[in-house]
Order: C-alpha cells, then structure tokens, then sequence
C-alpha cells in the first residue's frame, strides 16, 4: 500500500537532505522542476497532515477491514480535498459545511457522495486526536440522494452467443475464454479474478470486504482454470487493468462489468429469486441487488389495456 500510495502522489523516498551546509532527515520529498532551466525546487508533500498521521490513517482503515481499492480510493479522495482546501487557504481538517457545500455543489451526485464519504472517514479518525471540527462541520450536511440508474445488459440473445464464445475459447485453452467464463457464468467483478480458485463444481472468490463466496460453475470453466497457463507470461491470473484492456481490445467488450449486470439479469429473468442472487454476486445489502428488479418489464401489460379500451 505504501508503494502504492507513493506512485499516485508521485513521491520519492530521500533518507537525508543537505540544507544551509547541514544535513537534515526527512522521509518523502518531492522534486518539483516546472520550467526546464530554473534551479531544482525541494517541497515537502503533505497530504493528510504529516506522514506519521498519514500512515497512522492508512492502518486505521485496514484494521477497520477495508479492501486496498477502497483505501485507494479514500485516499485519491483525500488528494481532491487537500487541493481544495488550500485553494481556500486552510486546512483540510479546518473546511466548514459552508466551503463543503461550495465544492460539492455542481459534481455529479454519485460522485459527490463518494467524496464526502472519504471525507467522513478521516473527521472520524480525526476524532482520536481530539480534532472534532471537521467531524461536527459534516454532521450539519443534508445527505445527498444517489441516483438511480437500470444496470447496463446484454440482451438474452447476446449473453447466449458470449456463452458458446467463451466454451470454445476454453476448449482452445485461450484465457479470454477463462476470463469470459468468470464474468457469464459466475458474475465475478473484475477485480476477483486473479485470485479465484476452482473447486468440484464451484469457484470461490474473495469479494469486498474480504469476503469469500463460492458459485456454481460449469465443468468446462472448472476444467479451464486448471487446464489454461495461469501465472506465467500469457496466464490467466492477470491484474484488472490487463484483463479490461485485453478484453477490449482482442474481444470489443469496452465494460466488463456490464457482463455481470448480465449475469444477474438473465438468472432474475430465469425466475432466480432476488436474495439468491444477491448470494451469488456478494452483494451485503439487499438494495444493491433489488436494482436488477428494474431490469424485468411486467407481461401482459398491453394486453390488459387493450381489453380495458376495448371494453370502453
């Protein structure tokens, strides 16, 4: 995590600094060059406060179970507010619910929410330190509705033709067939693929939160996982950057998760009731899985008003 977190702020590790003919210690300095021949400029990058606090917060939310792309995520968030806040000349712990309104104000809800979610986070962190501002500030928030949108599909049609594709891709032991097998028989996220494992008639899979679930698999996908190179160069077990880029690329699937929204909309049209499905997808609230409901349209509805004019 932390050489992660060291590539997005583009920070690079320096044991001791010569200043004013003295040698000082620091840890993350970045070297900052604009314009090609002014001198070399040394800046200390803060981002959540010190580093000590940094680290301190990073722990905190490992310990409270979150999966690495959530604490990525938190902290790019984080990086937003920072460079917000001391564009109002002050400190992230310090915003008001004023300025918070002011900088959310015309981003897309979705993305509103998710920012204020990371931001709430670390105020309640900031907790522990005796620093209630920022905590008490968000409290005086309006929460902020989500919106609401049918899950992108393929049609019944589509989802048959990826099926065969990916049985055949598996028999000619391509990992494109492991890959789309995963997403249209087992509705995985792309995310949990590299780390699936195969068993007699199943495939098990850690989801958020570090939650392992096990769903049903055909033979020929079970067979693949084993039979396919897996790890070596042209394996399966790949990143989700790669897989999305191969996929679109080799395939012409430019989202892959819209094959798990087909995965679910294809057993719930297949009369899959909606709580087995929210097993099969990992989803923890039931409201997360009721949005594929939206995806069924009700029959004989055309009918019923055609007898209804008919009878006036």
């Amino acid at each position: 995590m932390k050489a992660l977190y060291m590539k997005l702020f583009n920070l690079k590790p320096v044991k001791n600094l010569i200043r004013d003919g003295k040698i000082i210690n620091t840890t993350e300095i970045r070297i900052i060059n604009n314009q090609p021949h002014t001198p070399l400029k040394i800046q200390k990058r803060q981002v959540v406060n010190s580093k000590g606090n940094r680290d301190n917060y990073i722990n905190h939310l490992k310990a409270t179970g979150k999966a690495e792309t959530t604490i990525y995520t938190y902290l790019v968030e984080l990086r937003y507010w920072d460079r917000e806040s001391k564009k109002l000349n002050t400190k992230l712990q310090y915003l008001n619910c004023i300025q918070v309104e002011n900088i959310i104000k015309d981003l897309d809800k979705n993305t509103a929410k998710k920012r204020i979610s990371a931001l709430s986070s670390y105020a309640k962190y900031m907790l522990r330190q005796d620093k209630s501002k920022l905590y008490i500030e968000l409290q005086k928030l309006n929460p902020i509705g989500s919106k609401t949108r049918i899950p992108k599909h393929k049609t019944q049609e589509e989802y048959v033709e990826l099926y065969k594709q990916a049985k055949n891709l598996c028999k000619a032991k391509d990992r494109l067939g492991v890959w789309l097998g995963l997403f249209v028989c087992c509705g995985v996220r792309i995310s949990e693929i590299e780390k699936s494992l195969h068993g007699s008639n199943f495939v098990q899979v850690i989801g958020k939160g570090d939650k392992e679930r096990r769903i049903p698999a055909p033979k020929w996908l079970l067979n693949a996982m084993i039979g396919v190179n897996q790890r070596e160069r042209g394996g399966w077990r790949k990143k989700r950057q790669v897989i999305d880029k191969t996929m679109r690329k080799l395939l012409g699937i430019s989202n892959c998760h819209s094959l798990r929204h087909t995965y679910a909309t294809v057993l719930l049209n297949a009369g899959v009731k909606l709580e087995e499905i929210q097993l099969l997808l990992g989803h923890e609230k039931m409201d997360t899985t009721q949005i594929y409901a939206k995806t069924r349209i009700p029959k004989g509805i055309i009918v019923k008003l055609e007898n209804l004019s008919n009878e006036i």
